[in-house]
């Protein structure tokens, strides 16, 4: 319309236009209070994050059309992906380089997200864009077909990054069904004690500015050897990082309970996956079990075996402040420790259950 009328266009040319827009179906109308023309421009900033204090997210960052309405979805993921890292900065839990991994890897998605406008806007305008030329369908159809092939993209689900400092591709092991960057998979688990109330897994690992360190315990007897040294290696090294850290425990079957079915204490919260779904969903085997590491956003972002937890410490010692050891009065070396979530809500303590045995969860209230 733009490059028809430029910036001349009458109430009656856009009532025209309108008329013929919904050919072959007829539009009246009886009066025109505005009209405008909307010229359609893409742009995306150079750089999302600048001199380590200036961050852009939203429209601030990439402008486009609204043709698939992704402004506001992109914006609100620009935001989830900023939220945790910023605070966890701000707070001294991260380190500064967690968040210009924001700049990285959000900039690469709005890139996208600008290369799909083009198409969008274009056949939305009736035109069929240079990369389609060779297509000789109507640009409704082309639209529908680009639309439903770009879905995932535009609902955010289907959104993934690269190898990086967070998703750490090369030395994650064994592989999984999916690979660190992309989105970790929802599964269904079963709560302790009751085979009939199953639980979401994203219900588990909601957002709360902390990694999550899921165990995929596997099968009794087959992983106890490789729970035992988890165990070991957890208690010597998990405090430093528990601030940051949510950790869950995912056990393939069922039985009375964690303490009659496991040769170790249960680490974090603990669930059961009765018909081992929820190890297939995620590709670990239930005769070797591994150990998943969850962004804060729900990117998968490392994988390791269960007698190596040495190397969960070593990607999340690149990300996270870890704590000193601390004394008796809440103080490391003379230093207060301050608190990234609410006070005593430090999963890795003991907590009682509604038949007075003792799991790992949510300090006790």
């Amino acid at each position: 319309m733009f490059l028809k009328y430029g910036t001349k266009m009458s109430a009656r040319d856009a009532v025209d236009e309108a008329k013929q827009a919904v050919t072959p179906f007829e539009l009246e109308f009886e009066e025109v209070h505005w009209h405008t023309v909307y010229g359609i421009q893409q742009h995306v900033a150079e750089r999302f994050q600048d001199r380590d204090r200036v961050l852009l997210a939203g429209e601030a960052a990439h402008t486009h059309s609204s043709g698939a309405a992704q402004g506001m979805n992109t914006g609100m993921h620009d935001v989830v992906s900023l939220g945790w890292r910023l605070s966890g900065v701000l707070k001294g839990f991260l380190k500064p380089e967690v968040l210009a991994n924001y700049s990285h890897e959000r900039k690469a998605v709005a890139e996208q997200l600008i290369d799909n406008d083009r198409v969008i806007s274009s056949l939305i305008s009736g035109v069929i864009p240079e990369r389609l030329k060779n297509r000789d369908e109507d640009p409704t159809v082309l639209l529908w077909e680009f639309m439903q092939k770009t879905a995932g993209f535009t609902m955010g689900l289907g959104i993934s990054y690269p190898p990086n400092l967070l998703n750490d591709v090369e030395n994650s092991y064994p592989p999984l069904s999916i690979l660190p960057g992309h989105r970790a998979p929802d599964t269904m688990v079963y709560k302790p004690h009751n085979t009939k109330q199953a639980v979401r897994l994203y219900e588990l690992t909601k957002n709360n500015g902390k990694f999550k360190v899921v165990v995929f315990a596997g099968r009794q007897p087959d992983t106890a050897s490789s729970l035992r040294t988890l165990r070991t290696d957890m208690d010597h090294q998990a405090p430093g990082f528990a601030h940051v850290v949510d950790f869950l425990t995912i056990v393939a079957g069922f039985a009375l309970g964690f303490d009659e079915h496991l040769p170790v204490r249960v680490f974090g919260r603990a669930y059961w996956d009765i018909d081992s779904s929820a190890h297939e969903s995620y590709g670990v085997s239930v005769e070797c079990g591994a150990i998943a590491v969850l962004r804060p956003d729900g990117i998968l972002g490392f994988v390791s075996l269960l007698e190596r937890f040495g190397k969960v410490v070593e990607y999340l010692s690149r990300l996270v402040v870890a704590k000193e050891p601390v004394s008796g009065n809440g103080h490391a070396n003379g230093k207060q420790l301050g608190n990234f979530m609410g006070e005593n809500e430090n999963n890795l303590a003991a907590v009682p259950l509604e038949n007075g045995s003792m799991e790992e969860g949510t300090a006790m209230r």
